[in-house]
């Protein structure tokens, strides 16, 4: 019983919004600290001394990482991220993204990830920086090395409605994503040992040929037509480039099925530019197009000029597409929105 009181404190005291001092947190109702030996849970106010731990754990990495997959919900989070990866060339891993957490033409984003297939970044990474992140990789695709130092930074890093949530993380940080990554970045010198110098710009080389690499797997793939189908890379390549202004567009992605390659083929370079809806109902698209519609139009900060939907058809029919369409109809949507229907 004592243990599921602890659980229930933790959770309601990680509510703290972020402030920055240094005090690791006792969690238990006896003023013990965490029972799981190792782990420490900081909140915003205590993140300092964290924030200092990880940046050291960075500095010394040979091969560190970032995974993330909503980072991207607080449009500033997406900068204090780039620069931290800037800074040390830490590659990136959008992991089931529900937003643009990271401009996809940055070289440092090595992958878009749904759990399947095999990630040398994830099995090769010493040391893994997971924010805002409820799947950064599913253990029998892809599993870190034993030895890897984790550290998980999240708004809601207890997971409580997550039965099975353990990332066997050596630090846990209830922390605000754009705050964590500014406060680790301003823990890093600014002049650097030139043997870390080196390992910084061999890693960035590296980055850059895997980007490349990865560019031109993109392009073949968008190119390959099928005589009888038209491919999902395919459509969505011509649906980028076909985009007049991408910085004024919103895309509403509802693919399941083609998450992955929606994500990989658009290639979204603005925060804020492409939204999933995040959660396991079907049949969301629809009805946020024109939310969006309504919300984005004259005289808001968005000013939008197209909102494009991608969605499924098994999605696009649980939208109920005739009670939608009149809704749009009736409340005289004043921004065009385009509904792609991947019918694969």
């Amino acid at each position: 019983m004592e243990e599921e009181v602890d659980e229930v404190v933790a959770a309601g005291l990680s509510n703290v919004k972020p402030r920055a001092v240094v005090e690791p947190l006792a969690l238990s109702s006896s003023g013990e600290k965490p029972s799981n030996p190792g782990r420490i849970l900081y909140l915003n106010r205590h993140f300092q001394q964290a924030a200092k731990e990880i940046a050291d754990a960075l500095l010394q990495s040979r091969s560190p990482l970032i995974i993330t997959s909503y980072l991207g919900k607080n449009q500033d989070a997406v900068s204090a991220l780039v620069s931290l990866s800037e800074t040390l060339a830490i590659p990136v891993i959008i992991s089931c993204p529900s937003v643009v957490n990271m401009p996809h033409n940055h070289p440092h984003l090595t992958e878009v990830s749904f759990g399947f297939g095999e990630s040398r970044f994830v099995r090769t990474a010493d040391t893994i920086l997971i924010i805002d992140c409820d799947v950064p990789f599913i253990p029998v695709h892809n599993k870190p090395k034993a030895s890897a130092r984790i550290f998980h930074v999240d708004v809601d890093v207890l997971k409580n409605s997550i039965g099975a949530f353990d990332l066997a993380a050596e630090m846990f940080c209830r922390a605000d994503a754009c705050l964590a990554l500014s406060q680790i970045r301003d823990c890093i010198p600014s002049e650097l040992p030139e043997a870390i110098q080196q390992v910084i710009a061999d890693r960035k080389e590296q980055l850059l040929a895997h980007h490349l690499g990865r560019l031109s797997r993109l392009d073949t793939a968008e190119l390959h037509v099928e005589s009888k189908h038209i491919m999902v890379p395919h459509l969505i390549g011509c649906l980028r480039r076909a985009i007049p202004v991408p910085e004024s567009t919103l895309f509403l992605i509802e693919a399941i099925s083609n998450y992955p390659l929606v994500w990989e083929h658009l290639r979204p370079e603005f925060p804020g530019s492409a939204i999933a809806s995040g959660s396991s109902a079907l049949g969301w698209g629809l009805g946020a197009s024109i939310g969006a519609s309504l919300a984005g139009g004259p005289g808001t900060d968005r000013n939008l000029d197209l909102i494009v939907l991608v969605v499924g058809d098994g999605s696009f029919l649980f939208g109920v597409p005739s009670t939608a369409f009149w809704m749009a109809r009736r409340y005289n949507t004043v921004r065009p929105f385009l509904a792609d229907d991947l019918n694969c």
